[in-house]
């Protein structure tokens, strides 16, 4: 999951070592040492930034900038985010911070839009969110539950219809997301 987040930096660093070591350098290339880390672990921290970039946007949908950047800090804050940016950046709470905020974020952005490519999209990003960390995974249940009480009310008023466009894109995002996590 992570190393999936972490590839680019470490390329990166390949390439950089190599181009280093042909101008006399002499860098390990044996991707474990300290030059691959500080790219990796400096990918991971950018992540954890972006993610409070995108937590920033999320809440300021819903409330003005000045709360949302106190939120922001606040999560940052009260939570275990800077000590995993700062301490542990080789876990990968900082790759989960991002695409967590990234889900909520895109579910902000599309709520109650019934195409079946939102459905995927939230697919992907739960199925992406899962390869990282499988409890995330189950963030993808909560744009449908938050659904259920308006599909609920259509159909004991005879409109089923919003029931099936609901039941097709839980399905739709269900698979999605299988595919996606199948590789783990």
């Amino acid at each position: 999951g992570p190393a999936i987040f972490w590839m680019p930096f470490f390329l990166v660093a390949f390439a950089s070592a190599n181009l280093l070591n042909a101008l006399g350098a002499a860098i390990p290339l044996d991707g474990y040492g300290y030059f691959y880390q500080t790219a990796v672990l400096s990918g991971s921290i950018i992540y954890g930034g972006f993610g409070l970039w995108f937590t920033y946007l999320f809440v300021q949908r819903f409330a003005s900038a000045r709360s949302a950047l106190l939120a922001t800090i606040l999560v940052a804050a009260a939570g275990n985010v800077i000590y995993y940016m700062t301490a542990e950046p080789s876990m990968s709470h900082n790759v989960s911070l991002f695409l967590s905020a990234l889900f909520f974020l895109a579910w902000a952005r599309f709520r109650g839009d019934d195409r079946v490519r939102v459905a995927v999209l939230y697919g992907i990003l739960g199925g992406t969110m899962a390869l990282v960390r499988p409890q995330d995974g189950l963030f993808l249940l909560l744009p449908y539950l938050a659904q259920t009480p308006a599909v609920w009310r259509d159909m004991r008023q005879g409109n089923y219809l919003t029931a099936w466009r609901w039941l097709r894109n839980g399905l739709v995002s269900a698979v999605a997301a299988f595919v996606v996590f199948s590789p783990q």
